[in-house]
């Protein structure tokens, strides 16, 4: 295959050429360097020069460079702006002009193809033939290099490398930075060529300081990720654009294969479940594997149940597949776990199909809506999370409700991380669950409180006194004892903490100690 060059390609090669600009054009603040503009990715096949006599131009088959110097320009007494059109409407790519051309163009026009602008030298036969040396030269170093790279990468791609393996093959081949990029932009594995080839790199940057910054290639993967090189220089752009469609097929093998290995039945709930909780040694770039071998789209959107054992597996597997494909991952902390790829049409932060309540406890009536009655148990939902890289992010929100409905910190048939009423307070203090700050916080809000507290009379009055707003009335009645009881209490606890739970601003800080105070133990990874 011919490979492919555009002007931008010619323009980083061939220095003594820049592209002309309008005056309006280069007052817009947006365009700040010579290759920001329209048109200088144009494709191109050969440089042909005009004729001062009639006809101008040789056949065109589209895709050619047209030479127009200042002296064909005066003896064809042909205007530059009836060429432009002529040399448009057979699909030429542009027009290389010399420097006293260029003066004679109105500043303010724009032009229907790209002006190319030759400094120092006069266009001649003789330019014209160096381009297409240059042209043909360009096209053979890039098609030996492509076949050299595609072998290496073909027998990579077959031989059961890994992942991270071929990408690294991949940037040491190239000599540039390589990341895999799911759909919505977030870097999934990266790869860099190493000390070893910073000086094979910066020989390619020579040109780069014209350009202003190098740029980014992006190759375009079937699985809805893409592949982002680079940055990389301006002269680099046309062999990294050819063997591009290479490099995709590579990392394509290298998914189809592991498909090809994919487990089933209880192996393949077992290999689910590593992606929810995955092994230190499991890297970024095994997990992409093995889900994708678990026919996991990496760029889906998902989340993550945990349903408590008591309840009915028909509701909750009903109820579930009205967000999207469930899949059983097996059992995390006692609960039946399930990843959820969602369609698409949901949006983050709701959680929508049939309703589903529990059924209500002694002394609690349920107000929900239901189309599927959940006999027990409960459901414990994670926020949407893009790629199977967050499923064990999503997996711990998921671990993090589960807890707090055991423990009968918050209610519900069925608790969404995503959804402020469900989890209240508690959403906040997810972030802080388990670290040292959070711990730190609660032992100087509530200072011995926790030591002196034996019984936890003093916690639970403190509690109930701060979730009804302050009154002691409504929390004497919620304890049921006394209201001179609890200003005893109150009294124990200002002297305990170092804090009055009775003054206002006092209490938002006390009851998020408090709070955070019950939040179950963080859960072993196992």
């Amino acid at each position: 295959m011919m490979a492919e060059i555009r002007l931008s390609d010619l323009l980083a090669w061939e220095t003594r050429l820049q592209l002309w600009r309008p005056v309006a054009t280069q007052e817009r603040a947006d365009v700040a360097a010579p290759l920001a503009g329209v048109g200088d990715e144009r494709d191109l096949t050969w440089a042909v020069s005009t004729r001062a006599s009639m006809p101008m131009l040789p056949p065109l088959r589209g895709g050619e460079l047209i030479l127009l110097s200042h002296r064909v320009a005066r003896e064809s007494g042909v205007s530059i702006g009836a060429l432009l059109q002529q040399i448009a409407a057979h699909g030429a790519s542009g027009l290389i002009v010399d420097e006293e051309i260029a003066l004679s163009l109105a500043p303010r026009d724009s032009a229907p193809v790209p002006i190319l602008i030759l400094s120092d030298i006069e266009i001649s036969s003789e330019f014209e033939t160096d381009i297409n040396r240059m042209l043909t030269e360009r096209r053979g170093e890039m098609y030996r290099v492509g076949m050299e790279i595609g072998r290496s990468l073909a027998a990579l791609s077959t031989s059961g490398t890994d992942l991270q393996s071929v990408l690294q093959a991949v940037s040491q081949l190239l000599s540039v930075p390589i990341t895999l990029v799911d759909i919505h932009g977030h870097d999934l594995v990266e790869a860099s060529p190493g000390a070893g080839s910073e000086q094979a790199r910066s020989a390619t940057n020579v040109s780069a300081a014209r350009f202003g910054a190098e740029r980014l290639v992006e190759i375009a993967l079937a699985s809805s990720m893409s592949l982002r090189v680079g940055p990389v220089a301006a002269e680099r752009h046309a062999l990294i654009r050819m063997i591009g469609e290479r490099i995709a097929e590579a990392i394509e093998t290298t998914f189809s294969r592991s498909a090809s290995l994919r487990p089933s039945g209880a192996h393949r709930s077992t290999a689910l479940a590593e992606l929810l909780i995955p092994p230190p040694t499991r890297g970024v770039s095994d997990r992409i594997m093995q889900a994708t071998a678990l026919g996991l789209s990496a760029a889906a959107i998902y989340r993550v149940a945990l349903v408590a054992p008591e309840a009915s597996p028909a509701a909750t597997s009903r109820w579930l597949a009205t967000l999207g494909r469930v899949l059983d991952a097996g059992a995390i902390d006692g609960a039946a776990a399930k990843i959820v790829e969602l369609h698409r049409l949901e949006s983050p932060g709701s959680v929508h199909g049939a309703a589903i309540a529990a059924k209500p406890r002694p002394g609690q009536t349920s107000t929900a809506s239901t189309t599927t009655q959940l006999d027990a148990g409960w459901i414990a939902i994670s926020s949407v999370v893009n790629g199977v890289v967050e499923l064990n992010a999503a997996a711990r929100q998921a671990r993090y409700m589960a807890a707090l409905v055991r423990h009968e910190l918050v209610r519900g048939a069925v608790v969404r991380f995503d959804v402020l009423g469900d989890l209240g307070a508690y959403r906040l203090l997810y972030q802080l669950w388990g670290t040292p700050e959070l711990h730190r916080f609660t032992t100087e809000a509530l200072g011995d409180l926790d030591r002196r507290d034996k019984r936890g009379l003093l916690r639970k009055s403190l509690l109930a006194f701060l979730g009804t707003g302050g009154s002691h009335v409504e929390a004497a009645a919620r304890l049921q004892i006394h209201r001179n009881t609890l200003a005893y209490r109150l009294r124990q606890i200002s002297v305990v903490t170092g804090q009055d739970a009775t003054d206002p601003e006092r209490r938002l800080m006390l009851h998020l100690a408090l709070l955070a105070q019950t939040l179950p133990p963080v859960p072993g990874d196992s």
